[in-house]
C-alpha cells in the first residue's frame, strides 16, 4: 500500500509540474520623434503574434494611445512579433503567468 501511494503522489508531482500554462502578454511598441530625437510611444499601431512554423496569426490587436499592447491566453513557444505589417521581431514566451515582452522600436 505504501508503494502505490509514493506511485500516486509522484505521477501527481510529474504531471502538475509540466503543465503547459496559456499566459497573458503585454508589451510596448515606441517609435522615435524627428524633431527631437526622444522615443514616445506608437498609438494605434497593428501587432500580430505570428507562429513561425506556418506564418499564421496567433493574435492580432492594436496599441492604445500609450503604446501598450495585450494579448491573452498565449501558450509558451517562439512567435513573430509583427508591427504594422513590416518590423518582425522574434520573441519567446516562456511558461510563466503574465509575461512582459520588451519595448520595440518602430522607425
Amino acid at each position: 500500500m505504501k508503494i502505490f501511494i509514493k506511485f500516486c503522489t509522484a505521477i501527481t508531482l510529474l504531471l502538475t509540474s509540466s503543465l503547459v500554462i496559456a499566459t497573458d502578454v503585454r508589451g510596448r511598441v515606441d517609435t522615435q520623434n524627428p524633431y527631437n530625437g526622444y522615443y514616445q510611444p506608437l498609438p494605434r499601431a497593428e501587432v500580430a503574434l505570428v507562429n513561425p512554423m506556418n506564418n499564421q496569426p496567433v493574435a492580432v490587436t492594436f496599441t492604445g494611445m500609450d503604446g501598450f499592447y495585450y494579448f491573452y491566453n498565449i501558450y509558451p513557444g517562439n512567435y513573430y512579433l509583427l508591427v504594422n505589417r513590416a518590423l518582425n521581431v522574434p520573441v519567446s514566451i516562456p511558461n510563466v503567468p503574465g509575461f512582459d515582452i520588451n519595448p520595440v522600436l518602430f522607425r
